[in-house]
């Protein structure tokens, strides 16, 4: 994930004005983006947005309807506390994902030998951890918001 910054320009206490780079980190952009991404990839099929709305919302701690507002860009302001849900939600069902990856990985182990998926193995590891600690930082993220 990259941070964009925006370049305002501030006016100092002697009255000459400088730039100032200040951290979009949380927009209402990038919490639509992370929830439309996990709607889309929980959507099994024609008319099943719905169930995943509702499911993503569940994992967000938002009602269904609010969160489809916020994918179609109808709500134009969202709090950090809100904005922290979706992102834990998010860092949190990537993490699921590269553990199901990971298993998969260590059944093909099982069935075909270390040979097989030797080099996969360690960089299936390495992305957990990582975003484990992903998970760990979005968490005390929270705690001091």
């Amino acid at each position: 994930m990259t941070r964009q910054e925006t370049h305002q320009t501030v006016a100092t206490h002697t009255g000459a004005k400088r730039m100032s780079a200040v951290p979009d980190a949380y927009t209402p952009e990038l919490a639509a983006l992370y929830a439309k991404k996990m709607v889309q990839r929980r959507t099994k099929g024609w008319g099943d947005d719905t169930n995943a709305v509702d499911e993503v919302a569940n994992w967000c701690g938002m009602s269904g309807r609010a969160l489809k507002r916020l994918i179609n860009g109808e709500r134009k302001i969202v709090g950090l506390d809100t904005y922290g849900r979706i992102h834990r939600a998010y860092v949190n069902y990537c993490l699921r994902m590269i553990r199901q990856l990971k298993h998969e990985v260590e059944i093909t182990e099982e069935v075909h030998g270390h040979a097989a998926v030797a080099d996969i193995i360690g960089e299936v590891e390495a992305l957990e951890a990582r975003a484990e600690a992903a998970l760990s930082v979005a968490k005390t993220e929270r705690i001091r918001a």
